[in-house]
């Protein structure tokens, strides 16, 4: 896996490796989230040599099967939340 793809709200956000992917309130992230517990830097993409690295930085949470995250490998599909768990 090379290209990494990411869904919200319905629409697909393709990447290629090399880019940062930046998610969060924030306009100038690649991704906008304008839920207001979503920090606005609040993580980003980026590509480790030979995968993604999905990276929690802002001060709000993210989860992944209800457990707080702060790093995650992405080797194939994954769904986290972003503020609150998925429920």
């Amino acid at each position: 896996m090379t290209e990494v793809n990411v869904i919200f709200e319905g629409e697909g956000h393709s990447f290629q490796p090399g880019q940062t992917v930046r998610i969060g309130r924030s306009l100038d992230n690649e991704i906008v989230i304008s839920n207001p517990a979503v920090s606005r830097q609040h993580a980003q993409l980026t590509w480790a040599g030979d995968r993604w690295m999905f990276e929690n930085v802002g001060r709000a949470a993210t989860y992944l099967n209800g457990d707080s995250v702060v790093r995650v490998p992405i080797t194939g599909p994954v769904d986290l939340a972003l503020a609150a768990p998925a429920g």
